[in-house]
């Protein structure tokens, strides 16, 4: 048994933890898995006007994980359907929050956790672009998810400016801003799961252990 720590956060663990990698690799597998369902039924009574070809069609597209990308496309280039339960920029952020909130927030926290349980020179590289994947991922969805549903916005609007800042012109400009969003966006995301795991840290995430 050693004991091992980042700054005061001391933990007792058994050197040999592959099964408490492999539970975390399960719960990703099962947040994944959790997320493709909830856009798939999401989906599927979005589209209740349709046939029902058109339904389990769509459905089917969800289950592929495609769901994101399709509605994401329609709303981009301002081609949503109007005969739906909800609008194109509804069920687009729709698919962005399940995204969001069951895959990319607990991945982060499930690999930030592992970063605070290690000691530092027991970290490895992988750990560290597996941490920095998750928060580059995070702030793409959600890049995209405001710029989806403003772009959605502003194609109806004769307006050459959208909340008074988002250009209507393409180019360099509006280049500009979604770079400048996404690293706000990397920001805020980074602070937000750092905090979350610091707190399941202090109370209540322990690390494995195994006794002598």
């Amino acid at each position: 048994m050693k004991t091992v720590g980042l700054g005061s956060a001391t933990k007792d663990y058994c050197s040999e933890d592959e099964g408490a990698h492999e539970d975390e690799q399960d719960r990703g597998c099962a947040e994944a898995v959790l997320v493709i369902l909830l856009q798939a039924v999401a989906t599927f009574f979005v589209y209740g006007k349709k046939s029902w070809k058109e339904r389990f069609g769509h459905t089917f597209v969800a289950l592929l994980g495609l769901a994101p990308l399709v509605e994401g496309w329609s709303v981009w280039t301002g081609k949503e359907d109007p005969d739906l339960l909800a609008s194109g920029p509804e069920m687009y952020t729709l698919m962005k929050t399940c995204e969001i909130a069951f895959e990319s927030i607990p991945e982060s926290i499930i690999q930030i956790s592992g970063l605070l349980n290690s000691n530092f020179s027991d970290i490895k590289t992988i750990q560290i672009i597996g941490v920095i994947s998750s928060i580059v991922s995070g702030a793409f969805i959600m890049t995209d998810g405001n710029f989806g549903f403003v772009l959605s916005q502003y194609l109806k609007t004769p307006s050459d400016l959208y909340y008074g800042w988002i250009s209507k012109n393409g180019g360099w400009e509006k280049k500009r801003q979604i770079f400048g969003m996404f690293l706000f966006n990397a920001c805020y995301f980074s602070h937000f799961v750092f905090a979350m795991s610091l707190f399941a840290q202090a109370f209540g995430s322990k690390a494995p252990h195994c006794s002598e």
